[in-house]
């Protein structure tokens, strides 16, 4: 058996395991469901522990009934992959909408747009050759995610966030980087870095559902070499959604001007999910990005997490189906994003 015909022969055995797995599970499920001598309250809690986890994919016809009644398969992993490949499809036809690689200065105009504060800005599209150091300001590209390629000036120095390093000029930061081909080939922004109590000012990190605010992370990059994380419910308080390897602070609480500029930006935005980044300062809240595809660590959050946020997912959809329907035009989003001649 050569090697080919030895690994589909063990993708086969997989296959078949996980296909038995589900239906050993679908039958668990029935089971549960239909025995009267566990209460309701006992069977709730034990449904919603296989409904956290259950793939939409193994859905079996005896359980169809349960995914309009338990909202069964929902899931925000499944729900982002299946919003890039239906972007690439309606992009194929004419309409790119978000895309991944968000574009950093539509971001801003588009906010400027609906009243959202944002920070003063310095160089916009500039070849690297054309930064100079400026104190307190931040150095990022026109377009990309996840921090990189993001530093601070700032104590006559220059400050990777994502990783901390540190270079004491331009000249040195260029030199470190010049094998790095999306440092070389980028454009730049340039703007304030926003303060809060003396250091730079943390992330907040909004996750909207056209509208709905579903889950908040705060980002503290200033107080150690490592970013610290804290994550809160819609209402505010602190949840853990299982990111293990990450360390982790108590947080200082979400401003509301931020959940409000969120929900304006999302209600204003023809896509169900968007992540909007904005920076806590002493005097406003002011943008940072807007995040089309998030990352959410797959393997590092809790079955119960992807689970809430997928049923928002699909409730942001119909939303979203029923103002279109309607009528409804996006005219701000698409004179900044898309050129609808």
């Amino acid at each position: 058996m050569n090697d080919k015909d030895s690994y589909e022969e063990r993708v086969s055995q997989i296959k078949l395991q996980i296909t038995d797995l589900y239906k050993v599970l679908s039958s668990l499920y029935l089971e549960i469901n239909n025995d009267e001598l566990v209460s309701d309250k006992d069977k709730e809690s034990l449904l919603s522990k296989i409904d956290h986890f259950y793939s939409s994919r193994e859905v079996t016809q005896r359980l169809v009934p349960y995914v309009s009644k338990r909202d069964l398969g929902a899931s925000y992993q499944d729900s982002i992959i299946n919003l890039i490949r239906f972007k690439k499809n309606i992009k194929k036809n004419g309409l790119p909408i978000s895309p991944g690689g968000n574009n950093k200065g539509h971001d801003r105009k588009f906010a400027e747009l609906l009243g959202v504060e944002v920070p003063q800005q310095y160089k916009f599209k500039e070849a690297f050759s054309g930064i100079e150091y400026i104190e307190n300001t931040v150095l990022k590209p026109f377009s990309g995610s996840s921090s990189k390629n993001v530093f601070f000036m700032s104590k006559g120095e220059i400050l990777e966030i994502n990783n901390g390093s540190k270079y004491l000029s331009l000249s040195d930061l260029n030199a470190a980087k010049k094998m790095d081909k999306a440092f070389s080939s980028a454009r730049w922004i340039q703007e304030d870095i926003v303060y809060n109590d003396g250091k730079p000012a943390n992330d907040i990190k909004v996750y909207c559902f056209y509208g709905e605010i579903g889950l908040i992370l705060e980002v503290d990059r200033a107080s150690g070499p490592k970013p610290l994380y804290c994550y809160y419910n819609s209402d505010g308080q602190r949840v853990d959604v299982g990111r293990k390897r990450v360390p982790n602070f108590v947080g200082n609480g979400v401003p509301e001007i931020a959940l409000k500029y969120a929900k304006k930006i999302s209600l204003a935005s023809p896509v169900p999910f968007l992540r909007i980044d904005f920076f806590k300062g002493d005097k406003a809240s002011v943008l940072g990005e807007i995040t089309p595809h998030p990352g959410w660590h797959a393997g590092e959050r809790t079955d119960y997490w992807d689970f809430e946020l997928g049923k928002l997912f699909d409730q942001a959809w119909a939303r979203l189906y029923i103002d279109m329907v309607n009528g409804k035009k996006f005219a701000d989003f698409f004179s900044v994003y898309c050129d609808m001649k």
